[in-house]
């Protein structure tokens, strides 16, 4: 069987109309957004984003969100996340919200990570022994979605730094999972085929002018784990 996954990521207040150019098209089992929904982590924003990207996830069988460095308001309480989850769930009734573990769909395993490497005053970053032992608490999955990219992977800034996790770099060479989806930095938004991982930075590729839909859309094969991206483009990206 065949699942079809949309990947977004650093939304920060954008509509789906400054994403896309053709959303209302959008379509398939999964939409995954990799974090970054706000600019200010405010509620308002939050709950802000679901009102309007439910035009396109009402498309989708299941949401897929997980935080990121900017999405302050899901830091918190367990009350406070539920009392937020819910009026997001009221906006767009198929979301699910992760701070980390997984979830399975149609047998592929889907893990979580959205914690990034310490920089400034931000929500949602450790260090490499922090990534470390959550990656380990979340063990191998098929597609891993965090919320930073790995070292040397789609992760060099407008200043040439490559800015991903050495740690989460060694967790994709190890597990090797069909897929690896992730945004934060901005301007390393694109596709590329790293051993048996099809990898995705989920950002806009040409900000501020909006992309396809299907630019940001790949296929799994739910029982030989290849996954294919773009008309004639199959990756040989098998788990077993």
């Amino acid at each position: 069987m065949n699942i079809q996954i949309t990947g977004i990521s650093d939304c920060h207040g954008m509509w789906p109309e400054d994403f896309f150019m053709n959303y209302e098209h959008a379509n398939g089992d999964i939409l995954i957004c990799c974090g970054d929904i706000t600019n200010r982590g405010s509620v308002g924003e939050a709950i802000d984003w679901a009102v309007q990207w439910n035009e396109v996830a009402k498309n989708y069988k299941r949401t897929f969100l997980i935080p990121g460095n900017h999405d302050e308001c899901f830091d918190t309480d367990s009350e406070k996340f539920e009392n937020l989850v819910d009026q997001m769930k009221a906006a767009m009734p198929n979301l699910e919200v992760f701070l980390g573990g997984s979830t399975h769909h149609q047998g592929i395993k889907f893990g979580f990570n959205p914690y990034v490497l310490r920089y400034g005053s931000y929500d949602f970053m450790t260090n490499e022994e922090g990534i470390f032992a959550k990656l380990q608490r979340l063990g191998r999955c098929d597609v891993f979605v965090s919320h930073g990219p790995s070292f040397g992977l789609l992760d060099q800034t407008t200043r040439m730094v490559q800015a991903g996790s050495n740690t989460q770099r060694a967790y994709v060479d190890t597990h090797q999972p069909c897929a690896h989806l992730f945004g934060h930095i901005h301007e390393s938004a694109g596709v590329m085929e790293y051993g048996k991982t099809f990898l995705m930075n989920a950002g806009i590729r040409n900000y501020p002018s909006p992309g396809l839909w299907e630019e940001h859309t790949f296929i799994v094969d739910s029982v030989t784990k290849d996954v294919s991206y773009g008309s004639d483009i199959a990756l040989s990206c098998k788990t077993n």
